[in-house]
């Protein structure tokens, strides 16, 4: 439901607001409050007894929200309003039901990167001082803005808008770090002990007021954009796309491998334990699916207490063994990233052994090991790490909005390694592993349901567009096979279809492109040897009407999916109009004149 407060609008969506902008200004990504448990997993809630009122200018909405999960109890009583100034005043009042650990209960505020990165912010602490900060640039890897309690902030060099905040102490951090496309700015400094406990009975009582305090000169206010696809004259190298093996640690079946030879991986990633027992039967059976697939491994090497010994052990086996290995990362066990005294310890025996395979370092979990962990780049040929949308949050619109974020981990992985080739493995819907757990619980999280939809496949190529724009050079997707992989039960999913597509197609260049919608529909423009392909993924329910650029000429127009098939336009004329269906993804081959 879409809100006004005078000239903001804002989007109401299951209790929260999101889009908070003026035109085509956003100002502000989302508020939202959350209970997030030792774990920090984030609580479902349930709204009730739901009442909006609203007139032109002006809403009043209010709810109660109850939590009822994995033994934590909480019913909040909410208030939001937005007056005709622009104001809009967000309360929430919390009762706990039982007693819980929690990391974090209470409001966050996601800021939007594009239009704010790069910009400074004047900040007010609760001392009554006010200090000047800048929303960074590159991914920081902490906070940048600490001890807040209201903030203010241009946009478009001539607006000027402000938050304030109560009932607790807020800190920013870069959220990019988990490839979410935003600044967070939270309740609770996480320079406080966590977990807190809360017991039945505890009150938590916050308030966020956002304002205007310049607005837009009416003069300058643009008019909503039209939807149009902007081609740019830059080209850039295809990404290497390969895919991780099963991690169930499934064989793949003679059917399997034909339909995944059609897919076409240039390489498969393996995660090989040095430190248990069985990590030779792991690479035996890596070597096998490579063999049946025609793929190079990638082998993910995690080293425990005694790196001499058994790197040691690993070069004898690979020397007996002949496996194709197309490179090797190189990483701790305990700690899931790569150090210099695991490096200075067995990279000059595998450069002895191996001269000829590249060797990378980076994170197993995400960016942020990498980013708040850096070691000597000079050891290694590649930085190496994963992304996943869903560290945070979990529908399908923050799913298609966070795949942004993931080429500034690409940018902000190149600034920070001097520009060494930059492999991002694996991408995933959610997280592998729950890494900061503070039960000391750390496990493989159950597959995403939505793994074989078309939505996914959307989201596929959004990841692959910003990943290959910003200049990744290889690309690790998900499974080979599996409620986790691209081929499943006897067929392949829909992203499946978009590999197999792309393998026929062999892409040599990225042609960067923009779209004015790009919640709505992503554009990924490839050249080859002969010619251009354009492929559009509507990200939504609805139909998407898209112009075509007036230079490109369509010749062949293919529908990704179950329903994978060809159909050629002998008459399309450019700059016409092309309509997507529900979460449909299309393949536009053709001419494109630059």
């Amino acid at each position: 439901m879409l809100l006004h407060a005078g000239p903001v609008q804002a989007l109401y969506d299951r209790g929260f607001l999101r889009y908070i902008q003026i035109a085509d200004h956003e100002i502000v990504r989302m508020i939202y409050f959350a209970v997030r448990d030792q774990d920090w997993q984030t609580m479902a809630g349930s709204i009730r007894g739901e009442h909006i009122q609203t007139t032109p200018d002006t809403f009043s909405i209010s709810y109660t929200s109850h939590i009822n999960q994995d033994a934590i109890q909480m019913e909040w009583q909410v208030s939001i309003s937005g007056r005709a100034d622009g104001t809009i005043t967000f309360d929430i009042e919390g009762t706990a039901q039982s007693n819980f650990l929690k990391n974090r209960a209470g409001f966050c505020v996601l800021h939007p990167i594009a239009g704010i990165s790069g910009h400074s912010c004047r900040l007010e602490h609760p001392d009554g001082s006010a200090s000047y900060g800048q929303f960074p640039t590159y991914i920081s890897p902490h906070q940048p803005f600490l001890n807040i309690k209201a903030m203010e902030w241009p946009v478009a060099e001539q607006g000027l808008f402000r938050l304030e905040f109560s009932g607790d102490i807020f800190e920013t951090e870069d959220q990019r770090n988990w490839s979410d496309a935003s600044f967070k700015t939270y309740c609770t400094p996480l320079s406080q002990p966590f977990p807190a406990p809360v017991n039945a009975g505890d009150q938590i009582k916050q308030q966020v007021i956002f304002k205007i305090v310049k607005p837009f000169p009416i003069s300058v206010t643009p008019s909503p954009t039209a939807l149009l696809l902007l081609i740019e004259k830059d080209k850039i190298a295809f990404p290497e796309i390969g895919f991780g093996l099963n991690t169930s640690g499934a064989y793949i079946t003679p059917e399997e491998a034909i339909s995944l030879r059609s897919v076409g991986s240039k390489h498969l990633r393996a995660d090989i334990f040095l430190n248990e027992s069985g990590w030779k039967e792991q690479l035996e059976q890596a070597g096998l699916q490579s063999e049946q697939l025609n793929a190079a491994l990638e082998l993910v090497l995690f080293f425990g207490k005694e790196p001499a010994v058994e790197v040691g052990n690993f070069v004898h086996y690979l020397q007996e063994q002949r496996l194709p290995i197309k490179s090797l990362v190189l990483l701790e066990a305990a700690r899931q990233f790569t150090t210099d005294t695991l490096l200075q310890t067995i990279v000059p025996v595998l450069r002895t052994a191996f001269p000829g395979i590249p060797l990378g370092g980076g994170s197993n979990t995400n960016f942020t090991e990498l980013n708040r962990n850096p070691f000597t780049f000079s050891f290694v040929d590649f930085v190496s790490y994963p992304v996943n949308p869903q560290v945070h949050a979990f529908d399908d619109l923050t799913l298609i909005e966070n795949a942004a974020a993931q080429a500034d981990t690409v940018k902000s992985a190149q600034h920070l390694a001097g520009h060494l080739p930059v492999h991002v493995s694996p991408v995933t819907l959610k997280p592998r592993l729950h890494e900061v757990a503070t039960s000391g619980q750390s496990y493989n999280t159950p597959p995403d349901p939505r793994q074989p939809s078309s939505l996914i496949a959307g989201w596929t190529l959004a990841s692959l567009k910003y990943l290959g724009e910003a200049g990744a050079t290889a690309i690790t997707y998900f499974e080979t096979t599996g409620p986790k992989g691209i081929y499943h039960s006897g067929k392949l999913f829909p992203t499946g279809y978009l590999f197999q597509f792309l393998q026929q197609y062999q892409p040599q260049y990225i042609v960067p492109t923009t779209y004015t919608k790009p919640l709505e529909v992503t554009p990924l423009l490839l050249l080859n040897a002969t010619g251009s392909c354009l492929l559009l993924a509507n990200h939504s329910p609805d139909l998407q009407a898209i112009t075509l650029p007036a230079h490109f000429t369509v010749h062949t127009h293919t529908l990704i999916g179950e329903d994978t098939g060809s159909k050629i336009y002998a008459d399309y004329l450019p700059g016409q109009q092309i309509t997507l269906k529900a979460y449909q993804v299309v393949a536009l081959e053709g001419a494109l004149g630059i």
